[in-house]
């Protein structure tokens, strides 16, 4: 007779469905500034969900905004904000929610069909710049024909042959 062996492996997941936060999401937040983050739910292979399976399904995204650690009270959890999306057809969502100044991080969550497919984003911490301002600007100069004006900038800025990096602040 003929003899067969063999081995294969195969991946079990409890849902065929499974939740990520995108890789486009920004890994800082600049304070003021709305932080636009984006999701993505397939099918465990990878491919887009069943659109039969979307109709009418929402995601909850929660967002956990943290004040600085303080010697007193340690960390301490700030403010908590949510939101409910429709799930589209491809599965990609987007949410946008402002973070204000006094947070040192950010972490979200997201639940989708019933709390059976979930995802988590942390490491979102504050924008910094090179002086801790709030704001730092990048302009390519390659023409020339950016000027420098000293009373816009203060007095952290260099130029260089093909750019000129500044930071600034609007009162």
């Amino acid at each position: 007779g003929i003899t067969l062996t063999g081995n294969d492996t195969m991946k079990m997941a409890y849902t065929k469905y499974k939740l990520k936060f995108m890789d486009i999401c920004p890994v800082n937040y600049k304070p003021g500034l709305v932080y636009t983050g984006f999701l993505q739910l397939s099918q465990f292979d990878g491919s887009a969900p069943d659109a039969r399976d979307m109709v009418g399904m929402t995601c909850q995204v929660i967002g956990n905004y943290r004040y600085p650690y303080d010697s007193r009270f340690g960390y301490r959890e700030a403010v908590r904000w949510n939101d409910t999306l429709e799930i589209t057809s491809n599965g990609l969502m987007s949410f946008s929610t402002l973070i204000g100044d006094d947070f040192s991080s950010v972490t979200f969550s997201a639940n989708c069909m019933a709390n059976k497919v979930s995802a988590y984003k942390s490491g979102i911490s504050k924008f910094k710049s090179e002086s801790d301002a709030g704001v730092q600007v990048t302009l390519a100069n390659s023409d020339g024909t950016i000027k420098v004006n000293n009373k816009f900038i203060t007095n952290k800025h260099k130029i260089t042959k093909h750019k000129i990096t500044f930071q600034f602040h609007i009162q």
